[in-house]
């Protein structure tokens, strides 16, 4: 498996040559020319905190799938 999360992370060779690489299927990647990554441009809002209630927290602590943990986010809109 190859898994690349960062440019920084890419072999030398992909990033000489401005190659990249991606999963098509179990076990078959496509390496090619094109762009894998994207830069994130910075972001000055304002964060505002706020602290889950105490039922959804509990339930927070004792789930272990981390798709599963994103949905009392989701429901407080910040998924």
């Amino acid at each position: 498996m190859a898994k690349f999360d960062h440019t920084i992370n890419l072999p030398r060779i992909f990033a000489d040559n401005e190659l990249s690489i991606l999963p098509v299927t179990r076990g078959d990647y496509i390496i090619s020319h094109f762009d894998a990554y994207h830069e994130f441009e910075t972001d000055n809002s304002l964060i505002t905190r706020v602290s889950l209630p105490t039922y959804i927290q509990k339930t927070y602590n004792s789930i272990h799938n981390h798709r599963l943990v994103q949905i009392p986010y989701a429901i407080f809109g910040k998924a």
